[in-house]
């Protein structure tokens, strides 16, 4: 069977449907990260195909703790998937539990554990007249597995990973992101911001896609000056730190250290502010002349489609 292919140590427990194989110490680190993000099923270390539960059987065997903890956080994840399912949120309760399809009519539910009540629309303690979080934007159900998600308003940006299933989507408009590229979502394409709290009005996004090919070369203007100046500074910022770093060298090793880090950052920065740059230019240019035209043409589409539906 051979060793881990991981950390090439131990001897490797089971070979995998994948392929992959892997010791009992390197499978119990995979299930405990997996417990500390929610990603169920646990995937393999090398791919994403998820482990056999027989072979996590076999590694927990030696850690019943970790055995638990997997479990209890396996079935938690599952509970959360259910739209169905609430959490009690009392405080040392917990209790989860089915509701009924219909309950939203009849938002006040009660804990069969604890007798407390709670409210089924936000989850949280029971309140009376209307559910004020509920109707705001801080509590929004993942597009992917629909398990209730909570960002408050001071809770980061709004690109958005679910715990339970990993999906990345933009919190305003509930669209899938590219790990990647996500940032491109949100460069006012879709009238949605990284930080924002509420998607941009029609007229502001239609006012920057009409302005968009004007702007666009004066902002691939600022990033070239900005990538000159790094370029001219870059080595002399190096140079500065390598001499602080070398004050207990002697003189002669501190000059040649520091002329070597100058000449150093003097070759690479260049190139990697050129690459920089291009990138830059290149996604503005296709925003500017591909996307936005086309968002515009789609807009107004829908728009000549809809008064001839309505004429």
């Amino acid at each position: 069977m051979g060793d881990c292919t991981v950390c090439f140590e131990q001897p490797a427990q089971a070979v995998l449907p994948c392929g992959h194989a892997f010791c009992a110490m390197c499978i119990r680190e995979a299930v405990r990260a997996a417990v500390s993000i929610s990603a169920f099923p646990v995937p393999c270390l090398a791919c994403a195909h998820p482990l056999p539960r027989s072979v996590i059987s076999v590694a927990l065997q030696d850690d019943p703790d970790l055995g638990v903890l997997f479990l209890q956080s396996e079935l938690q994840a599952s509970l959360m998937r259910d739209p169905l399912v609430r959490f009690c949120p009392a405080p040392g309760c917990g209790n989860a539990f089915v509701c009924n399809a219909d309950q939203g009519s009849c938002p006040r539910i009660t804990c069969p554990a604890c007798q407390g009540r709670m409210c089924y629309l936000c989850r949280a303690a029971w309140h009376p007249g209307s559910c004020a979080l509920a109707e705001c934007d801080t509590l929004k159900p993942c597009p992917h597995c629909g398990v209730a998600i909570y960002k408050g308003p001071t809770d980061g940006c709004n690109a958005m990973q679910c715990t339970v299933c990993q999906y990345r989507f933009c919190w305003l408009c509930l669209s899938k992101i590219d790990p990647i590229d996500g940032v491109m979502h949100f460069s006012s394409l879709t009238g949605c911001t990284l930080f924002g709290r509420r998607r941009w009005s029609p007229q502001r996004l239609l006012a920057i896609q009409l302005t968009a090919p004007l702007t666009a070369p004066l902002a691939v203007g600022g990033a070239a000056v900005f990538g000159a100046l790094l370029i001219v500074v870059s080595p002399a910022l190096l140079a500065s730190e390598e001499w602080r770093n070398r004050r207990n060298a002697s003189r002669g090793a501190r000059v040649a250290h520091t002329a070597a880090m100058a000449l150093m950052g003097a070759i690479i920065t260049p190139p990697l502010v050129g690459v920089g740059v291009t990138t830059v230019a290149a996604q503005l240019a296709y925003a500017a002349y591909v996307k936005m035209p086309y968002l515009q043409a789609k807009h107004l589409y829908r728009r000549l489609r809809a008064r001839a539906h309505d004429d």
